[in-house]
C-alpha cells in the first residue's frame, strides 16, 4: 500500500496506517506526502517516506 497525504507533520496517522497494513497482512510500499514537517526523523525512514518539499524550505 502507498500512503498519500498533502502533509505530514508528526506522522502518527501514517505511522497507524503503516501499523494497519502490516496487521492486514499487505505490504506497505512507502508513503508520499507533497510537504514534509518530520524532515530528518528515524521515523521517515521507517515509513519510506519521499516528499515533494520539507516544511523548511517553505
Amino acid at each position: 500500500m502507498l500512503f498519500v497525504d498533502d502533509w505530514i507533520a508528526t506522522g502518527a496517522q501514517a505511522e497507524a496506517a503503516h501499523a494497519l497494513v502490516e496487521m492486514a497482512g499487505a505490504t506497505w510500499i512507502g508513503a508520499a506526502v507533497v510537504v514534509d514537517g518530520l524532515e530528518r526523523t528515524p521515523l521517515r525512514r521507517a515509513l519510506r517516506l519521499r516528499s515533494l518539499v520539507s516544511l523548511r524550505e517553505l
